[in-house]
C-alpha cells in the first residue's frame, strides 16, 4: 500500500532538502543525489558520470526507506553489491523519517558508501579537478 497523500508530500520535502543539502550546487557537474518514490518505498540514488564517458550518467542507490502502513513507521535499508536490499539494524524504525536521514547523514560516509565501488571527488581550486577512485571502501560526501 503506497504511503498516504500527506506523509508523501511532506517525505518529498525531506527528502529534497536532503539532497540539496548533500551536494553543493557547483558540484553538479560530477555528482548528484535525488530520490525516487514508488508505492511505499523512497528510494536515494547518487548519480554521476561515468569513468569512460563522461557524458553517461551511471545511477546507483544508496537506501531505501520503506513506509509500513500498520505502525506507520519508517524503516531503513541498504543495497549490497548487487543493489538486493537488507534491514539496516542499527537504528529501529521510525515514526518520524527526520530519524532516519540523521542515521544515514552520521553514517553515510561509511557504511552506505562502502557499498559503492567508485566515487567521483570534485575539488574546485581554479579548475574543477575530477579524481576517480575506484574500489574505495569509504565515500566522501560534502557533509556539513
Amino acid at each position: 500500500m503506497p504511503i498516504p497523500p500527506i506523509q508523501k508530500q511532506f517525505a518529498e520535502k525531506l527528502m529534497q532538502n536532503y539532497c540539496d543539502k548533500k551536494v553543493p550546487k557547483e558540484l553538479n557537474d560530477g555528482i548528484q543525489l535525488f530520490y525516487s518514490i514508488r508505492g511505499n518505498n523512497i528510494t536515494l540514488v547518487e548519480s554521476r558520470p561515468s569513468w569512460q564517458d563522461n557524458t553517461e550518467w551511471i545511477d546507483m542507490k544508496i537506501a531505501q526507506i520503506r513506509f509500513e502502513n500498520e505502525g506507520k513507521t519508517f524503516t531503513l535499508y541498504c543495497p549490497d553489491r548487487n543493489e538486493k536490499w537488507h534491514l539496516y539494524d542499527f537504528i529501529e524504525p521510525s515514526t518520524e523519517l527526520e530519524d532516519l536521514l540523521k542515521e544515514m547523514t552520521e553514517t553515510l560516509r561509511a557504511y552506505f558508501g562502502a557499498k559503492f565501488s567508485f566515487f567521483w571527488l570534485v575539488l574546485k581550486k581554479t579548475h574543477a579537478l575530477r579524481l576517480s577512485l575506484y574500489k574505495c571502501s569509504i565515500l566522501l560526501l560534502f557533509v556539513k
